[in-house]
């Protein structure tokens, strides 16, 4: 069994926002003009699942299935940065 996992990205410039790829799963976010306060303030706080939880809504419960790790947290942000053309660094 391989442990390989899919990322795929592509930047949508629709209003809804980007969508990518994470372990067969496709997901969608607003671009980042469009974030609400509540996951901006979350994200400024550091407090990452809070954010990400605002951003998904009902995929929050899609990604838990398959994201178990911190690694699986930050391999998934890492794909929705780049769907939504963000530097997760500032």
């Amino acid at each position: 069994m391989s442990n390989t996992i899919k990322l795929e990205a592509s930047k949508d410039d629709s209003p809804v926002g980007g969508k990518f790829t994470y372990k067969d799963e496709e997901y969608t976010v607003p671009q980042r003009d469009d974030w609400p306060i509540d996951a901006l303030e979350a994200q400024e706080e550091g407090r990452i699942v809070a954010a990400l939880k605002e951003l998904l809504g009902d995929q929050w419960t899609k990604f838990r299935k398959v994201g178990k790790t911190a690694k699986d947290l930050d391999e998934f942000c890492e794909a929705m940065f780049a769907a939504v053309d963000v530097d997760p660094k500032g």
